[in-house]
C-alpha cells in the first residue's frame, strides 16, 4: 500500500480490513509521532517506510506486532532517542535504516535479539556514544554505515 506523499500527519487508518498487508510506504508525508496501536493489526507487513516524515518520538512497544517484518527505514525524520525495547519483538528483521536523524547514542540494548539484521544505517546521525557490546548479538551484518557521526567514545 502506497501512501507516501499525501501530507499525512496522524495516522488513524484501521488496518483490520488490510491485515494481510506486506508492504506500507509512509514516506514524504508529515507524520510526527507513531502510537503503539498504530501498526496492530498489520501481522503480516514485511516493508515498512517511514522516511522523510517528522517522526520525533516513536511510543515504545509501536511494532510489537510487527514479527515478521524484515525492512524498517525511519530515514531522515527528527528522531533524537529510542526506547530500548523498541526493536525486540520484529526477530525476523534484516534492514534498519536510522539514517539522518538527530540520536546522539546507541543503546546497547536496541540490538538485543536481532540475530537476522544484516544491514544497520546510522549515518548521518549525532552519535558521539555508542555503548559496549551494542553489536554483540549481531551475527550476520553485512553493512554497518556509521559515516558522518559525532564523536564516538
Amino acid at each position: 500500500l502506497l501512501l507516501s506523499s499525501n501530507k499525512l500527519k496522524i495516522i488513524l487508518i484501521n488496518f483490520k480490513p488490510i491485515e494481510n498487508l506486506t508492504v506500507l510506504d509512509l514516506s514524504s508525508n508529515e507524520i510526527e509521532l507513531i502510537q503503539n496501536t498504530t501498526f496492530y493489526n498489520l501481522k503480516m507487513l514485511k516493508n515498512l517506510d517511514l522516511s522523510n516524515n517528522h517522526i520525533k518520538s516513536i511510543i515504545s512497544r509501536s511494532f510489537d506486532s510487527l514479527k515478521i517484518l524484515e525492512t524498517l527505514i525511519i530515514q531522515n525524520n527528527y528522531l533524537k532517542n529510542l526506547d530500548s525495547n523498541l526493536f525486540h519483538h520484529i526477530k525476523l528483521l534484516s534492514t534498519l535504516d536510522l539514517s539522518s536523524n538527530y540520536l546522539t547514542f546507541i543503546d546497547g540494548n536496541w540490538l538485543k535479539g536481532l540475530f537476522n539484521l544484516e544491514n544497520i544505517d546510522l549515518e548521518h546521525n549525532q552519535i558521539n556514544e555508542i555503548k559496549s557490546l551494542t553489536f554483540s548479538d549481531l551475527k550476520i551484518v553485512h553493512t554497518l554505515s556509521l559515516n558522518s557521526l559525532g564523536i564516538i567514545r
